[in-house]
């Protein structure tokens, strides 16, 4: 299994959610109508079982853990969609692309 094809996308859609919040958004404290430090928070526990699940899968290949590593990455997928908008509108279509690309890779998993 090619894991850079996969978990690239993830690190892309992270980079573009972590820099999507800055002092010049609107909202309460400049921090943009979703945005803040609750989205962070929102995706963390995401991000975390996404990890733990990559790399149990890594270690164990089996069907088992192949569906826990899809239902992990959907969640995560799931979540970065649900906080699309805290990023900038500039970036939007870029982050959708991010998250499509990486739905259509997780898809190819043989589990």
């Amino acid at each position: 299994m090619n894991f850079s094809k996969i978990t690239l996308p993830v690190f892309g859609i992270s980079l573009l959610v972590f820099s999507g919040c800055s002092k010049d958004d609107d909202g309460p404290l400049g921090l943009g109508g979703a945005c803040g430090f609750t989205w962070s928070v929102r995706i963390a526990d995401e991000i975390t079982a996404l990890s733990q699940a990559a790399s149990e899968y890594s270690q164990d290949s089996s069907q088992a853990k192949c569906l826990d590593y899809k239902k992990a990455y959907n969640d995560y997928l799931d979540e970065a969609e649900d906080i699309k908008s805290c990023v900038p509108a500039a970036d939007k279509d870029d982050f959708q692309d991010s998250i499509d690309e990486a739905r259509a890779e997780l898809n190819k998993l043989p589990c």
